[in-house]
């Protein structure tokens, strides 16, 4: 396996006919959304609260709330007017109790992200089919996978 150091590499631009870089077109389509510029903030207690999502939901920026010590179910609740409600989730079944009374309730954020360090694995196949099934009309990100073939 190569690794690669920042050093390492190089973005080689193009030719560019803006004459500004007021000109380009940073935006992104993203799951059927689009937003400003294709960067979410780390959804990590020390980077994103409850105001700054709603800052970055209002004026068009992705974002995932970070799923510690955040009663998802309230946020959800509190953010049904919100341009873009996004969250994160575990796979543990307080995790899956959530967001099933979300469903019951028919509260339901427009992102949930299953937020665990090893994606690869039976518990985040079994938290997929598990949101599948609620049928929530959430579009799900599942993170964190990396396999080398």
């Amino acid at each position: 396996m190569k690794k690669l150091h920042y050093k390492d590499i190089c973005f080689l631009p193009r030719y560019s006919q803006l004459r500004s870089r007021k000109d380009a077109q940073v935006s992104v389509i993203f799951l059927g959304h689009q937003f400003r510029l294709p960067i979410i903030p780390s959804n990590m207690k020390c980077v994103i609260d409850e105001s700054l999502a709603h800052w970055l939901s209002e004026n068009n920026y992705f974002y995932v709330m970070h799923r510690f010590g955040v009663d998802n179910y309230e946020f959800v609740r509190n953010a049904q007017h919100w341009r873009t409600v996004s969250i994160s989730v575990g796979v543990q079944q307080t995790d899956k109790d959530c967001l099933l009374k979300m469903a019951e309730d028919k509260i339901y954020p427009d992102f949930i992200t299953i937020d665990i360090a090893h994606g690869h694995s039976i518990l985040m196949k079994e938290m997929i089919e598990f949101i599948v099934n609620l049928q929530m009309p959430s579009k799900i990100i599942a993170g964190n996978v990396a396999s080398i073939s």
